[in-house]
């Protein structure tokens, strides 16, 4: 029954996002859609923002969808042995607009701002056990949507990395963004590593709160 109403909240922030007009107005836009967990989501696994093509083709943002960037982050779950049917993927920007260049005239910083209460909305929806947000942009997004937390003024990138930190009900783990262009900076082997000493800090049974 939890996981069925996790999909009917997940629809409806679906259509929140699909609806919104905070950062680009009335402009003609594609909105992020969820996967579905098959249970409980207990790892929210949060990126920058949804890849257009993805978006444009209407399909679902998750570990099982073929897009490249979600090929290499089903890898790297694997690496962690965390299971993708309880991991859900969010964004801290959950949509983009038709227009490439009214993207790039909107700051990244006002997209963290007003997508910030998405954000939480999705943390409160899924209300995991862990939160992995990938680089800077994404961490950034879950100060803002945690900004009631003390502990959330403690994230930092990249010293927070690779390491975990309890924020409020949940603990956070951030890593490196997982994008080809940010694996230059973070080679893919070395974020096989950091993935790996993820799952072997994570067994589920001993960080329930």
């Amino acid at each position: 029954m939890a996981a069925l109403l996790v999909r009917q909240e997940l629809a409806a922030l679906e259509s929140e996002v699909a609806l919104c007009e905070r950062c680009f107005g009335p402009e003609r836009r594609a909105a992020v859609r969820f996967s579905r967990p098959a249970g409980e989501p207990r790892v929210l696994v949060l990126g920058e923002r949804p890849p257009r093509s993805l978006l444009t083709r209407g399909e679902r943002l998750g570990p099982d969808n073929p897009e490249e960037t979600m090929r290499f982050l089903r890898e790297l779950l694997t690496e962690a042995n965390l299971r993708t049917d309880n991991v859900l993927v969010g964004m801290a920007a959950m949509c983009r607009p038709s227009s490439r260049a009214l993207e790039a005239a909107v700051p990244p910083a006002v997209c963290l701002r007003e997508c910030s209460g998405h954000v939480r909305e999705l943390i409160r929806v899924a209300a995991p056990r862990l939160v992995v947000p990938l680089g800077r942009f994404a961490l950034r997004s879950l100060r803002l949507a945690l900004a009631e937390e003390p502990e959330a003024t403690d994230l930092r990138f990249p010293e927070s990395v690779g390491r975990p930190q309890r924020v409020g009900e949940r603990w956070v783990w951030p890593m490196y963004h997982v994008t080809r262009r940010a694996r230059v900076t973070r080679p893919a082997d070395r974020q096989r590593e950091d993935w790996q000493r993820l799952g072997g800090w994570w067994p589920p049974e001993a960080h329930r709160a």
